[in-house]
């Protein structure tokens, strides 16, 4: 976490954002590749994101087991939106899940916030919890990673990750690269790393927090950078010493809503699920499962039914 904290927004400037972090499995069943067929989607106003999508079975994929992260495919947040719907259409050839979540949000300027909400499979045995972050009043982050010295077979292998300093909590951290020693990555011929995630939104007045911890040709490199959030603009940081710049962090900032929709969202989709009951309230004071922590006084509510 950075030490000196950037100037606060005066009112608004940048976009009101909804990142989501991670989607954990939380099922005693484990999920084996042919079970993994599904998708989750994020929906507001006619434009959507898939969270999670496995059309085909591959033999080649590892099963999902309890507490394990899903795979995301999501390439950003979700932007400038009023209401949100999240379906889910998941692992229809195992324990299902086969619901949406319908949320509201009215946001003052100053609103970060981070909830978690859980879904029961269509059996009522197994669970699904989804973690994310709001804020009212941000910007969209697009990061390269990028190896300053490296060889043609160069392999990577690590973890690089995203988070900001007004949520500094483990469960608010966006995955950007996560690759095990046995799964890890050629680097393109330019030595950039091919991130799962290249785009976090950031609140404005706090800090995008990078950290890096990667193996390759021989070398471990563990280090954090902080980058202060702008409404546009580009900075480029080296670690894991400025004199010693191995991997070069590169952050574009952009807090224009027209070319955010343009690079985030997917192409329209045959595949819906049906929105019935809420499944969970987003303020329930005697619900342990669902946490919704806020450092504001922004209003959040349920869609009206």
């Amino acid at each position: 976490m950075s030490l000196l904290e950037p100037k606060e927004p005066e009112g608004w400037e940048g976009l009101s954002l909804m990142e989501v972090f991670r989607i954990v499995y939380m099922g005693e069943e484990q999920v084996m590749p042919n079970k993994q067929i599904g998708w989750i989607k994020i929906k507001n106003d006619d434009r959507f994101q898939y969270l999670y999508k496995v059309e085909d079975v591959d033999p080649t994929m590892e099963s999902i087991e309890c507490m394990q992260d899903l795979n995301l495919t999501v390439k950003g947040p979700t932007i400038s939106f009023s209401e949100v719907k999240i379906e889910f259409d998941l692992f229809r050839r195992g324990v299902a899940f086969k619901d949406c979540i319908w949320l509201q949000w009215d946001p003052y300027p100053s609103d970060v916030r981070f909830m978690e909400r859980r879904l029961s499979s269509r059996d009522g045995t197994e669970l699904i919890s989804i973690m994310m972050g709001l804020f009212g009043n941000a910007t969209v982050a697009s990061l390269e990673v990028k190896l300053k010295h490296y060889s043609a077979a160069t392999t990577v292998y690590g973890l690089v990750c995203a988070s900001n300093s007004k949520l500094d909590i483990p469960r608010a951290r966006s995955m950007l690269f996560l690759k095990k020693h046995d799964t890890g990555t050629k680097v393109g011929n330019d030595g950039i790393i091919p991130l799962s995630k290249s785009s976090v939104g950031v609140p404005l007045g706090s800090m995008l927090n990078v950290d890096i911890s990667l193996h390759y040709d021989g070398q471990h490199h563990a280090f954090s950078l902080c980058f202060e959030a702008l409404l546009n603009g580009k900075t480029a940081k080296g670690g894991p010493s400025e004199e010693n710049a191995e991997i070069q962090v590169t952050v574009i900032w952009d807090a224009d809503e027209d070319s955010n929709q343009y690079a985030l969202y997917d192409e329209d989709s045959n595949f819906s699920a049906p929105c019935e009951q809420l499944p969970f309230p987003i303020y329930d004071e005697d619900e342990d499962e669902d946490t919704d922590f806020s450092v504001s006084d922004g209003n959040m509510s349920d869609k009206e039914s």
